[in-house]
């Protein structure tokens, strides 16, 4: 557990400076042969055909009932496909896309290697700093291999909790060296706890905590980049059409402001009777206010919208807000 000082001092960084954290929580599928591409693009929810050796994008994998199997990043390569996943949905995924390949030419694989991550305005100077290039102009979904440490990392830049960052593979036994190279250069250990205070401040959901199996795809407004609603089918793809051409969904995942601490699972309440529950909580280190993620009825989720939150046998007052990324 980190103190109330370093956890304040991370949040400061990921938001202001270059926040550095191992991705242990992420995971990586080596997908190869012939079909990969057009194997994915019939799997997953957003553009993979159309993705060029370097290039990347985030997708979804659903049911065939819209539910979120995993948020995935996809990385073309030039003859693999590298998909980035929730460590702990790593073997869902896998079974998930195997089970729809009969007569492809596909095979997917764990990969050992390892992430780490650099968040935040000076993750670009940080990297710079410590391989020798300048990836100012690398896009979103970019990626190559530099040398960092005497070590080669794929290195690609993204948006991750609302900031700037890049995310970087390796051979495990390269990892120690590297890190200490990008310390060096600026970079900054952050703590779990600060990255989870700015998750929730971004309003960025997580897998498991505010979506999963139980939740349509559009419900997640964090995860509407990982949507494409022009691409041609894919698992799952009616149920969102459907919704897209409905035009709402009955829950949406919504930022709260409360005035005390609350917890998760605790009923979220206006006038009309319950509306939803809080799936997780943080405080910010720097001001002291209470932030939360809930699953709310749509109704109660515009901005403004003034709620109570029944915790501890009390009410707590809360309001609906916009993310807040790096704000």
């Amino acid at each position: 557990m980190s103190s109330g000082q370093d956890v304040q001092v991370g949040f400061e960084a990921v938001r202001s400076r270059a926040a550095l954290s191992l991705l242990d929580d992420r995971a990586l599928l080596v997908a190869t042969g012939e079909d990969r591409s057009t194997f994915l693009q019939g799997m997953l929810s957003n553009e993979i055909a159309s993705l060029s050796a370097g290039e990347g994008t985030h997708a979804l994998l659903l049911t065939e009932q819209g539910r979120v199997v995993a948020d995935l990043r996809v990385y073309a390569l030039e003859n693999e496909a590298w998909l980035e996943c929730p460590a702990s949905a790593r073997g869902d995924v896998r079974a998930g896309l195997e089970r729809f390949i009969v007569a492809d030419d596909v095979e997917l694989d764990t990969s050992d290697a390892v992430g780490i991550a650099v968040r935040g305005p000076g993750a670009v100077d940080t990297l710079a700093a410590a391989s020798g290039e300048d990836l100012t102009a690398f896009a979103e979904g970019q990626h190559r291999t530099l040398q960092a440490a005497g070590a080669g990392a794929r290195v690609v830049r993204l948006s991750d909790l609302g900031v700037d960052a890049f995310h970087l593979w390796l051979p495990a036994g390269d990892r120690d060296a590297v890190l200490a190279a990008l310390r060096e250069h600026g970079a900054e250990d952050v703590s779990d706890e600060a990255l989870e205070v700015q998750r929730v401040v971004a309003g960025m959901g997580r897998l498991g905590t505010e979506y999963g199996l139980d939740t349509l795809a559009p419900e997640v407004p964090s995860l509407d980049r990982a949507i494409s609603y022009k691409k041609g089918c894919y698992l799952g793809q009616e149920v969102v059409e459907r919704i897209a051409s409905r035009g709402k969904v009955n829950w949406k995942i919504a930022t709260l402001r409360a005035a005390e601490p609350v917890e998760p699972g605790d009923a979220i309440k206006t006038s009309e009777g319950e509306v939803g529950r809080v799936t997780s909580v943080v405080r910010r280190p720097d001001d002291g206010v209470v932030w939360a993620l809930a699953r709310i009825r749509t109704r109660a989720s515009e901005p403004g919208t003034a709620v109570t939150i029944e915790t501890g046998g009390k009410e707590q007052v809360a309001e609906v807000v916009p993310p807040a990324p790096q704000a």
